[in-house]
């Protein structure tokens, strides 16, 4: 059978408030509540509000205190482990069911390229539909869905859907749809090009494609200004990638309060080294560039990065390739407020480890062996004297 001319192929399937949804499966009496996911107290940040939180103006990345000041009843969930991870997996699954050309971007979205299960399924819009429908009966979430010919309009289309509904940027519509739309709601366009262009009465897509070229490239440079002008035409050539590596594994964590002891910062570079490596070998992953993250109290941020001799996952050669970059930046008497690890140059740990030959293979075994009692119990039941907290 032949295979009908698609020209709408790609979906992008987004979860919808996906945290707080998950913790709503696991919690029903917060459906209808203000909700937001993180950490009560200190320095945390929200991580994902609901729609019923944003009512009161919360948003991701808003301190908690702002937002249980903006909100009294507010609801602050976490569930720990890795429940929001196997939820991610399961709807993956469920779209690797309609079609092997899927590109998970983050945890909670993915382009689909359909074009070559219609046959099978129908066509993009009903594929889009049976997508909804099997999300919500085998894992009880909402997901929104965007139809269009690319995917930037895919994912515009999705969140046109929102929340919890399809939309369908058909191709004879790409200008109706795109003339009128504000500038900000393009993909890649940051809050300064849009302030910049507002500036000179350039609000909407058309206002871009009436705008001489010439005058676009001074006002915001040439390479932002030809992707501005492609993407106001819906035009996009990049294809649905499977399996698109990763490019860095990281751990960070911002202090209640401010460290300004040396070996207090030695002793948090070392645990956040344990959840980067751990990381790492469960992702099968080794990497070769070690950067360092810090933030000190006055909100200053540097990094530092450390190319090694051959790509690691194991949490001692981090934390030392991490310490002697903390050296380097003379920090002494200056506080810090955040620290941050992260491995990059990444390749698959088989390969990576053929490439060894200076002996620190022990400490990727040790950490292999530790890997399996942690698993096997269920927990950090084992974990380095250093970070054993002596009260």
């Amino acid at each position: 059978m032949d295979t009908p001319e698609v020209t709408e192929p790609i979906l992008h399937v987004d979860m919808d408030c996906f945290f707080v949804s998950v913790e709503r499966v696991l919690h029903p009496e917060l459906i209808g509540l203000p909700v937001v996911v993180g950490r009560d107290g200190g320095r945390s940040v929200v991580s994902a509000a609901s729609y019923e939180a944003r009512a009161y103006g919360v948003h991701s990345a808003m301190p908690m205190s702002t937002a249980k000041r903006l909100c009294p009843d507010l609801r602050i969930v976490h569930t720990p482990g890795d429940y929001y991870q196997r939820a991610s997996r399961a709807v993956m699954r469920i779209l690797e069911s309609f079609t092997p050309l899927v590109e998970a971007v983050s945890i909670d979205e993915a382009y689909l390229d359909v074009r070559g299960a219609v046959n099978l399924f129908g066509p993009p819009a009903t594929i889009a539909a049976q997508i909804r429908t099997t999300i919500a009966r085998e894992l009880t979430l909402p997901a929104s869905v965007g139809i269009a010919p690319t995917k930037q309009l895919a994912k515009l289309a999705s969140n046109l859907a929102k929340p919890n509904g399809v939309y369908h940027i058909e191709h004879t519509a790409i200008t109706e749809i795109l003339n009128p739309l504000p500038i900000g709601q393009l993909h890649g366009v940051g809050a300064k090009t849009v302030e910049k262009l507002e500036r000179h009465a350039i609000h909407t897509c058309a206002d871009v494609l009436a705008l001489p070229p010439d005058l676009l490239d001074r006002l915001i440079g040439h390479h932002s200004a030809a992707h501005l002008r492609t993407s106001a035409m819906g035009i996009d050539e990049r294809p649905v990638v499977v399996h698109q590596p990763r490019k860095q594994i990281s751990a960070e964590r911002t202090f209640d309060r401010d460290l300004s002891d040396v070996e207090q910062m030695y002793t948090e570079l070392l645990r956040l080294a344990e959840h980067v490596a751990t990381r790492a070998r469960k992702a099968h992953s080794c990497g070769q560039v070690v950067t360092l993250k810090v933030r000190t109290s006055s909100f200053t941020t540097t990094t530092r990065n450390r190319t090694l001799p051959t790509p690691v996952d194991d949490a001692t050669s981090l934390y030392e390739a991490a310490r002697l970059l903390l050296d380097h930046m003379h920090i002494q008497r200056v506080a810090v407020r955040l620290l941050g690890i992260s491995l990059s140059t990444l390749y698959p740990r088989e390969g990576a480890r053929q490439l060894s030959l200076d002996g620190k293979e022990k400490w990727q075994d040790i950490d292999r062996v530790i890997d399996g009692i942690r698993n096997k119990y269920h927990g950090s039941v084992v974990t380095r004297g250093a970070l054993i907290d002596p009260t």
